[in-house]
């Protein structure tokens, strides 16, 4: 009989550590499907990153497009105002130049007018 009870006991022992061993398998799963769900979302996380360091590098290529634009616009501007300035300079030059012939023959006339008289 003590062999039954012995047998009994370790019996109740084994179930006792099978049980444990279910709950610690059960908890191991659990740290595992947290650990797949966890991979996944920084996978994701990882894309989303990814996405957006491509979308920021777009931007960035733009940015420096417009910014080459603004600068050739503002150096052909600068070169026309240029070519006005120059233009009007001429247009001044002549006026003068034309202004003072007409003073001159204006004097001219005048001194024969009075000549004349």
């Amino acid at each position: 009989e003590t062999e039954k009870l012995r047998l009994s006991k370790l019996s109740k022992e084994m179930e006792t550590q099978n049980s444990n061993i279910k709950r610690q398998n059960e908890k191991l799963m659990n740290k595992q499907s947290s650990l797949v769900e966890s991979e996944r979302k920084l996978k994701e996380y990882a894309q989303l990153l990814k996405k957006q360091g491509r979308e920021i590098k777009q931007k960035e290529k733009d940015l420096q497009n417009a910014a080459k634009l603004l600068s050739q616009q503002k150096d052909r501007k600068s070169s026309q105002d240029n070519e006005i300035i120059n233009d009007l300079r001429k247009r001044i030059e002549e006026e003068q130049n034309q202004f003072r012939h007409l003073s001159e023959t204006h004097s001219k006339l005048r001194k024969e007018i009075t000549a004349k008289e």
